[in-house]
């Protein structure tokens, strides 16, 4: 192989690993959706571990909320919990977390499961559903999990899909907190 195949091999490679990445969401290439403020949208809450059941409005105006989408069959969504824990964990009542299962309750799902696999995987912050997906909808949520930060002003300040680090997670929190 002369000099010129192999540049042109190895180029192909870094175009096809990058494909790769942004097809498997783990490189996100949005920008945050546009900048208009966001209607807060009732959420139903379960009751289990750190949540009760009633409801929760996301946003709340004010306060910076991590809102995680996720579903039960999600390997993904599993993976991503112990980084999810870290994170609430390290900002107590600074900032506001809610994780929502978007999956249809009563088909193969019950409310049940949902809190099940929510005390299975540790989770100890307010989980909800979207029965009516009116979130999902809202935030064009077409992949699990997909991650938001909502700003104290109620816009959508970081957005991604598929399993995060600790370190991403942070990286949207503190945009949002307007921390560097």
């Amino acid at each position: 192989m002369n000099r010129r195949e192999f540049v042109a091999a190895a180029a192909s490679v870094g175009v096809l690993g990058t494909g790769a990445a942004v097809a498997t969401d783990r490189i996100d290439l949005r920008e945050p959706s546009d900048t208009a403020t966001v209607e807060p949208i009732e959420i139903e809450t379960l009751d289990g571990p750190g949540s009760t059941a009633g409801s929760m409005a996301v946003p709340e105006h004010g306060r910076v909320t991590l809102v995680s989408v996720f579903a039960t069959w999600c390997r993904i969504c599993e993976d991503s919990m112990p980084a999810l824990g870290q994170v609430y964990d390290g900002y107590g009542d600074d900032v506001r977390f809610l994780s929502v299962s978007n999956e249809a309750i009563g088909g193969t799902v019950t409310r049940d499961d949902i809190v099940d696999w929510w005390e299975r995987h540790d989770g100890r912050w307010p989980v909800g559903v979207d029965t009516d997906l009116a979130l999902t909808a809202e935030f064009d949520v077409g992949t699990v999990p997909t991650t938001l930060v909502l700003g104290a002003d109620n816009e959508v300040a970081w957005r991604s899909t598929g399993e995060k680090t600790v370190e991403e997670l942070h990286s949207g929190i503190h945009g949002a907190l307007g921390n560097p």
